[in-house]
């Protein structure tokens, strides 16, 4: 099976519509709808679509989060936390602040720990990841 329409909505450019943030499966769901963001377009289907891509190719999900915080978390730990520069209205969004702080949690647990760590992805390339 490779989709899942279970949660589609309607989506109309021409209106500046609030949409809900609980759509698309949580491994697949785009950083801004983790955070909170209402006013979303297409893009968080393009974002889906490379994660199930790269799953495809690695043969396990590439982030298997097992909670919004979580999920948003391992996105960080690929990708770092946004930025003013790079995402501007971060800071605004409800999530944005707890998320970071969840992010810095897994990375200190991570660093006293021996076993597989968030804080690998901080230090991995791309080639290495797909091995």
């Amino acid at each position: 099976k490779l989709a899942d329409f279970g949660l589609v909505r309607q989506f109309n450019k021409e209106y500046n519509n609030q949409f809900t943030v609980m759509v698309v499966t949580r491994w697949y769901r785009a950083p801004e709808l983790l955070l909170g963001n209402h006013n979303y377009n297409e893009l968080i289907d393009v974002w889906s679509m490379g994660c199930l891509i790269v799953e495809m190719l690695i043969g396990k999900p590439l982030f298997p989060g097992r909670s919004e915080l979580e999920q948003i978390a391992l996105i960080y730990g690929m990708f770092g936390v946004p930025n003013e520069e790079s995402y501007p209205e971060a800071r605004y969004l409800k999530f944005f602040n707890e998320s970071v702080r969840t992010y810095k949690q897994m990375q200190q647990s991570a660093a006293s720990s021996s076993s597989h760590t968030i804080s690998q992805f901080d230090k991995l390339n791309f080639k290495q990841f797909l091995q």
